[in-house]
């Protein structure tokens, strides 16, 4: 994904996994490949549509 898409989609949402240190964002490469799985999932089962997917909560 693109910068502009993981900031539009990801990076704000409270469960996406990161830490901020100063102007920086750290990740955990296991802790985001298990979250985009879900993520993934959850898209391809509402639409498979990114740009339309809402997430519920």
């Amino acid at each position: 994904m693109s910068w502009n898409s993981i900031c539009t989609h990801l990076l704000y949402e409270e469960e996406f996994p990161k830490i901020r240190l100063g102007s920086k964002w750290l990740f955990n490469k296991k802790d985001v490949q298990l979250y985009m799985q879900k993520y993934y999932d959850e898209v391809k089962n509402n639409g498979g549509d990114i740009l339309k997917y809402k997430k519920k909560g």
